[in-house]
């Protein structure tokens, strides 16, 4: 497809130029040290849902060996292009690739874990994640996570760029479980004459689905962090917190 030819029906993930043009092809020294200050230097880490490699690249790029997956071809051959250093293949979070391998730890960044629709399917990620892991790994997942879903309903995100915008609107909510309610969501981003989209539903978690599917995973209690402010920790999210960081650790 030409560049000329993408329009509002095109995915996201299929045209990591788009992607990129909105969050840049690689995390900024603030978020990178972010990530990092959970693992020792040149920790073994393992990152799902990676895309584009925004901030696996960027791990990399500070001394960590990086192996990132992810669904799409499209943004998996981006990401090997931006990192040479780093493996880089398709698969799955509910079952990753790298089955024989032990890592020192995990990420899953920007909403990838949440675009899994269903508790089983949660499940079972977080435990295929934290079996690749060492003793005492950490694995950090970026999360919506709210006391109340009724109030993200509605909720928009956005922000330009030079020569485009992003907008992420939070829609109607679906079914709700014991783990997540399932909210609707759309992304639409344009840069210059193109643009592109991605919608479904992203789970939206309560601070006790959160800890029960950690518990599941035979995980510590959860720890919380704001992606926003790097500095901060907490034993549970702030009210409304559509993009907090929970981190738990493996059994040593």
């Amino acid at each position: 497809m030409s560049p000329a030819a993408v329009t509002d029906d095109a995915s996201l993930y299929d045209h990591p130029d788009i992607y990129e043009a909105a969050f840049g092809a690689i995390a900024d020294a603030e978020e990178t040290a972010f990530y990092g200050g959970f693992f020792a230097p040149g920790t073994r880490l393992l990152v799902g849902a990676c895309g584009a490699g925004r901030v696996s690249c960027a791990l990399s790029d500070s001394g960590y060996s990086v192996s990132g997956f992810d669904l799409s071809g499209e943004m998996i051959r981006r990401a090997a292009e931006n990192d040479p250093a780093g493996r880089y293949e398709a698969g799955d979070l509910v079952d990753p690739p790298f089955a024989n391998e032990r890592f020192g730890g995990a990420l899953v960044p920007l909403l990838g874990f949440a675009e899994l629709g269903d508790p089983a399917s949660a499940r079972m990620a977080l435990a295929a994640l934290a079996n690749r892991l060492d003793g005492g790994g950490a694995i950090l997942l970026e999360l919506p996570v709210c006391h109340d879903v009724r109030s993200v309903q509605g909720m928009r995100e956005s922000f330009d760029f030079d020569g485009g915008d992003y907008r992420f609107d939070y829609l109607d909510a679906a079914e709700s479980n014991g783990y997540f309610t399932a909210v609707h969501f759309e992304i639409r981003v344009r840069s210059g004459e193109r643009c592109a989209r991605r919608a479904g539903k992203l789970a939206v978690y309560s601070p006790e689905g959160v800890a029960r599917l950690f518990e599941d995973a035979g995980l510590s209690e959860p720890r919380y962090y704001a992606p926003g402010e790097f500095d901060s920790r907490c034993a549970e999210p702030p009210p409304d917190c559509l993009r907090a960081v929970a981190m738990g650790r493996t059994a040593r």
